[in-house]
């Protein structure tokens, strides 16, 4: 979809955000979500930071809205988005040394990743309206077990069921 995000698609890819690792820009994701940091055992307003912090962030989405309208209107991202730093991370299984015991790790800026949070949410959305009820892996509120279940049920029953032959095919199509 070309469709830009709005800002409450924007501001729920910040909430969303999980790490805190700057991008190749050197800005973290912190600058972006303050209010996770603050406490206030106060509930007055005046001592409460979250007001201030509210006002922050609604201004902080309505900055990344003009940019990602922009990006929509062009159809195409930032040069700078196209880059990444990379980390290796080890699988936590084999030799240090053994490069081939590490995955990478791509930390993007956290405006590409805001980006890319909201355009993937807008992707699933449009994604479930297409996909069959068949399909369970890589799903919200579905997993690859759930035909399990429905096939350990419907063998649960038929059993009993003299004469009755009952059969079932499943392909896991993971290694393709």
């Amino acid at each position: 979809t070309s469709e830009c995000p709005k800002q409450h698609e924007i501001s729920n890819g910040i909430l969303g955000m999980q790490g805190a690792a700057a991008g190749i820009d050197g800005i973290p994701l912190a600058l972006l979500k303050p209010w996770t940091n603050a406490k206030s055992d106060r509930e007055d307003e005046e001592a409460n930071p979250f007001a201030a912090l509210l006002a922050c962030v609604t201004r902080i989405t309505a900055a990344l809205h003009v940019v990602f309208k922009s990006i929509s209107a062009v159809g195409t991202v930032p040069a700078a988005w196209r880059s990444a730093l990379l980390a290796p991370i080890h699988k936590g299984k084999g030799e240090l040394a053994d490069m081939s015991n590490y995955r990478p790790l791509s930390m993007p800026t956290v405006a590409c990743r805001v980006w890319s949070a909201a355009v993937n949410t807008k992707l699933v959305l449009e994604a479930e309206k297409l996909l069959p009820d068949t399909m369970f892996g890589f799903r919200p509120a579905r997993a690859c077990s759930d035909p399990l279940f429905v096939l350990r049920h419907l063998q649960d029953m038929q059993r009993g069921k003299k004469g009755k032959i009952f059969a079932a095919a499943f392909m896991d199509l993971s290694g393709a």
